[in-house]
């Protein structure tokens, strides 16, 4: 093999791998958003029927 396809060949292979790492990076960061979005929905669902249920006990 040539020097300049050794070159390539170690180019193609650093931006594969940076193109993982980032993917990853990203996935990482998606994950906790994901499982905070369902936890934030029954929170506001609780304090919703806590606020509907508020009128019954003052009359």
């Amino acid at each position: 093999m040539g020097r300049l396809t050794v070159l390539a060949l170690r180019t193609v292979m650093v931006a594969l791998l940076g193109g993982a790492g980032l993917t990853i990076l990203g996935i990482a960061l998606v994950v906790p958003v994901l499982w905070m979005l369902p936890a934030q929905t029954v929170a506001r669902d609780v304090e919703a029927s806590r606020t509907r249920a508020e009128p019954a006990e003052v009359i």
